[in-house]
């Protein structure tokens, strides 16, 4: 080593140098001592600096921090699912932040190692039990814990063609449309596009008569929406946290990639979508109040019903029921004028 080359001596936080110093002594000549000693302080760092220069992470990387969100499929990845998972369980336990991972991997009976190659996409084992104890440790409600499971094990699909699913759903619910002539009722495929309604709906949402019409795209995007939905930033909410969980349950479809990408075009949508994490596989029984004139010249609250028809996978029937009875009268008289009409 030469002179003033201090910075070229190897590195050992673990003092692994140490059992070397009495002969790395004798080796160096006496015109050499300061340099030693300059060497000597260079290879024994503060503990602090130990810890730092052995966890090296990227300057973007924080560990124990929340989500950070893109607006591309990257988002549906388990690792940003679960930091996602660790800030809301953070924020429901008060903490005021993350919960941190050396908690999970603690309620989880495995190794901070363990759960922290998890978050980095790192290949580990995740069987059934595995997947419940996360669960647990993350404190999981149902939807969470369908997205943790369609996303590590997949989703059981048994599906026909595209076509045939689609003429199937359609002739199956022809007949639950024609008998459901008090209550708006629509029919959607996993992409969300609306592919039957009844003349309830139509009267209610005149957008379902648009060719192509897609449920997500309306709600997130036509500023009637945001006109018709009382409290329209709590239902965006809502529909952001399905569509989430649709890509969860979808990886890879480039129609959904496509709804997303429009839809977060939206300042207002994009912030919501940066700011929460959540997924909800279904609007069962969901409350939420319309403000709809031609219907009743005050608000109406209704709930939505949602039915799964089998062998068709991502194809939701959905109901909107009165939650009171004023919306119940509203729901007859809007059902009389819609019968006159036809």
């Amino acid at each position: 080593m030469h002179s003033g080359s201090a910075g070229t001596m190897p590195y050992s936080p673990c003092g692994a140098g140490r059992s070397r110093r009495a002969s790395d002594r004798r080796a160096f000549p006496p015109a050499c001592k300061m340099n030693f000693r300059n060497m000597r302080w260079w290879g024994r760092p503060r503990r602090r600096e130990k810890c730092t220069r052995r966890l090296v992470f990227p300057v973007d990387t924080d560990i124990d921090a929340g989500p950070h969100h893109e607006v591309t499929s990257d988002s549906m990845k388990l690792s940003a699912l679960l930091r996602g998972w660790r800030q809301e369980a953070g924020e429901r336990l008060r903490r005021g932040r993350a919960l941190p991972q050396k908690e999970v991997a603690h309620r989880m009976g495995v190794s901070e190692r363990w759960y922290r190659g998890l978050e980095n996409d790192e290949p580990v084992s995740l069987p059934p039990e595995t997947l419940t104890r996360l669960a647990d440790a993350l404190e999981l409600g149902l939807d969470e814990r369908l997205a943790l499971y369609a996303r590590t094990l997949g989703a059981v699909r048994f599906t026909p063609s595209e076509q045939e699913g689609l003429d199937g759903a359609t002739a199956l619910f022809r007949e639950l449309f024609a008998a459901q002539s008090r209550h708006p009722a629509y029919l959607t495929d996993r992409r969300w596009n609306v592919i039957g309604y009844n003349s309830v709906m139509a009267a209610w949402f005149p957008w379902v008569l648009r060719p192509s019409a897609n449920l997500l795209r309306w709600t997130l995007g036509d500023p009637q929406a945001r006109q018709q939905l009382v409290d329209w930033r709590d239902n965006a909410r809502v529909y952001l946290a399905q569509l989430r969980f649709s890509m969860v349950n979808n990886p890879g479809d480039a129609e959904l990639e496509h709804l997303l990408s429009d839809v977060l075009a939206d300042p207002e949508c994009r912030a919501l979508w940066e700011k929460d994490s959540r997924v909800v596989a279904y609007r069962q029984g969901h409350p939420f109040r319309l403000r709809i004139p031609a219907v009743s010249s005050e608000d109406i609250t209704v709930t939505s019903e949602v039915l799964l028809p089998a062998y068709h996978d991502g194809f939701r029937f959905v109901v909107l029921l009165p939650a009171e009875k004023a919306a119940e009268e509203a729901v007859e008289k809007a059902a009389e004028k819609a019968a006159e009409k036809e």
